[in-house]
């Protein structure tokens, strides 16, 4: 999600972990669809409040399953939303792919 990119360049200090979730099909679509984007009042890249959700989960034994579902939510809130990530998606080359790969219990959910 070039989150350490972003960090740099606004030099503000951060350490680097790879969490298991972030090898997901489900992550790697999140972090496509949500790219750099930040919230407009407090300038938070979206993709960190899937990342505070997940602890969340964690920190309360969800399944993975579930955590899936929760990373993929975004891209199901509405008709709208599911259009446009699935055509920018499908316009970023490789991110079909990853699609296939997303447990149908994940969309279900």
């Amino acid at each position: 999600c070039e989150l350490e990119d972003i960090l740099a360049r606004k030099e503000h200090p951060y350490k680097s972990v790879t969490l298991p979730h972030t090898t997901w099909p489900e992550y790697q679509i999140i972090s496509a669809f949500y790219g750099s984007h930040c919230a407009q009042r407090t300038s938070v890249l979206y993709i960190n409040h899937i990342d505070e959700g997940l602890w969340v989960l964690k920190h309360w034994n969800a399944s993975e399953i579930a955590q899936r579902a929760y990373i993929m939510h975004p891209v199901f809130q509405t008709d709208d939303d599911f259009r446009d990530a699935w055509e920018r998606l499908n316009l970023e080359g490789n991110q079909d792919d990853l699609i296939h790969k997303v447990d149908p219990k994940v969309i279900y959910l």
